[in-house]
């Protein structure tokens, strides 16, 4: 828990990140390696080749890019993103608005099986029409990531993949027509649902 893993980017201004040491078990289904939320100083620029584990991204606020393999995508509020082993990315500020975001990074035997399906999530990046909904999940992951117990630990991996469902069931479908007013019109509706009596 105390270690710094190298991965951790200094071109912070402000942070909180926990990192989580592997009881060893390589059999492990899924195991949240670190995870964090991180304000970007208006000069941050990542670019990694070769990343050890698979990774999920959000944008709270700010703006930016990031290059996932060979495509590029904007960032935006409520972008999600995600890169694992093997896929090289970049991602960079734009410097007049930081960014704001969480990552979560995590390993085991059934992390690729959690990426793919239908729709594969490595190498993508999406708007995600509910991002209060996501904003809460890694606020949890946050508290629970510092857990040491092994509840804590099978906690975490739950969140993790409560935030992959939450990415494939908020994901805004490609083209649609203005992006922010469809995202008001979702959280309206589930608004209404939720406190219709």
């Amino acid at each position: 828990m105390n270690s710094i893993p190298d991965y951790f980017s200094q071109q912070v201004e402000k942070e909180i990140r926990f990192y989580r040491q592997s009881t060893g078990n390589i059999a492990e289904d899924l195991f949240v390696v670190s995870g964090g939320r991180e304000q970007c100083l208006p000069g941050y620029d990542v670019q990694r080749d070769l990343f050890p584990y698979y990774a999920i991204e959000f944008v709270l606020s700010g703006r930016g890019k990031v290059r996932l393999g060979e495509v590029e995508y904007p960032l935006l509020p409520g972008t999600m993103f995600c890169y694992g082993p093997g896929l090289t990315h970049r991602i960079e500020n734009d410097s007049p608005d930081p960014l704001i975001k969480y990552f979560v990074d995590f390993t085991g035997s059934g992390a690729e099986n959690l990426m793919s399906g239908d729709k594969p999530l490595v190498g993508r990046a999406v708007q995600n029409a509910m991002p209060d909904f996501v904003h809460q999940s890694f606020e949890e992951l946050l508290v629970y990531g510092f857990g040491v117990s092994e509840l804590s630990g099978q906690i975490c991996n739950t969140l993790l993949k409560l935030l992959v469902m939450k990415m494939i069931e908020g994901e805004i479908p490609s083209g649609e027509s203005g992006t922010l007013s469809h995202r008001t019109f979702l959280r309206a509706k589930n608004l209404i649902s939720i406190h219709f009596l």
